[in-house]
């Protein structure tokens, strides 16, 4: 009886010693995640309807919705005591499980940026929103006319008037002096607050924390336009002699209002291949279900949840957004049958 005793004394002195022993610090690690993704989570979600609303409607109270809920979001990465911990645990060099050690690092990189004063981070917030307000809400003018980019576009691609021309190009460059002003300022908020947390400036910070390294960045751009620089000036030498003909200038006058978009970036119109005869009077939108459908990969969902046609006030460029990242991924843009 007396030995059953102790057997028991020393099976429950051995339990109460299991719990006083010390918690891992992938234990803690584990526990401190599912605490911060049950707080980020519905604020996140929140946030992306917010500004895809703004995206839509380009209203104040929308943007100003939505700038508010970044606030609060950031401040949540914002907190002293949290990223504290997170550099414990990564300097600790403990955290050995490699789904563990991943999320440690993308969230250590999320909370070091925010490792600022809250004036700064409201200051970069709100002008930020501003900016992208002004910039999705403005249109360029022709006189008193106001014009989509599409329609500018559309100038850029069918008129052979070099005044009406260089109207439309330069009423697509308009918005510069709605947001230049701003965005200089905006540069250098972000890039004090970068110094602040140990970098040169914010181009690098970005590229840092988003696992890129600047050197090796540069490097590849560097050789990219050392293979590329002697065929593109080939190639747009003998697409300025076309449109210097089809214009009737000297090559010297062909100026950036004579290609066919704005930014120079879609396939000029001098070849035989006219694309957008092919989706004219189409259904683009339709065609694109079906070809998604086609391999394999069923849109509908998508472009159900989706904006696609453009209006007053809406963002006239085009993004994707996953809205929850649990499925309610969407798409704004601005279609036309071209």
């Amino acid at each position: 009886m007396k030995h059953l005793k102790e057997i028991s004394v020393m099976f429950m002195a051995t339990i109460l010693l299991a719990g006083c022993q010390p918690e891992s610090k992938e234990l803690k690690l584990t526990k401190f995640i599912d605490k911060h993704v049950a707080r980020v989570k519905p604020l996140a979600k929140e946030l992306n309807l917010a500004y895809w609303q703004a995206a839509n409607t380009g209203k104040e109270e929308d943007y100003d919705k939505s700038s508010s809920l970044e606030l609060k979001l950031r401040k949540i990465y914002s907190d002293k005591g949290d990223f504290a911990f997170l550099k414990r645990m990564k300097e600790s060099r403990q955290i050995k499980d490699q789904l563990l050690s991943r999320q440690l690092l993308v969230l250590y990189n999320s909370y070091l940026p925010n490792q600022i004063e809250p004036k700064l981070t409201k200051q970069i917030v709100e002008l930020g929103t501003q900016i992208e307000k002004n910039f999705s809400t403005f249109r360029g003018k022709i006189g008193v006319q106001e014009l989509s980019d599409n329609q500018i576009r559309e100038i850029l691609k069918t008129e052979t008037n070099s005044a009406k021309r260089k109207e439309a190009w330069e009423a697509s460059k308009q918005v510069g002096d709605v947001v230049a002003k701003d965005l200089i300022k905006l540069v250098k908020l972000r890039n004090e607050a970068a110094r602040k947390v140990g970098f040169d400036n914010f181009h690098t910070m970005r590229l840092t924390l988003g696992q890129q390294d600047v050197k090796e960045v540069d490097k590849i751009f560097k050789e990219l336009y050392e293979l590329t620089n002697d065929p593109y000036a080939k190639m747009k030498l003998d697409l300025d002699e076309i449109l210097s003909e089809k214009y009737r200038l000297d090559i010297m006058g062909v100026m950036p209002w004579h290609y066919h978009d704005p930014f120079f970036q879609e396939t000029p119109l001098v070849l035989e291949v006219n694309l957008d005869k092919y989706y004219e009077g189409k259904d683009v939108v339709k065609l694109a279900r079906e070809f998604f459908y086609g391999i394999d990969l069923p849109a509908d969902t998508i472009i159900a949840r989706s904006d696609l046609f453009e209006r007053e006030g809406k963002n006239p460029h085009a993004f994707s957004s996953d809205i929850d990242k649990e499925g309610d991924v969407r798409i704004l843009c601005n279609v036309k049958n071209n």
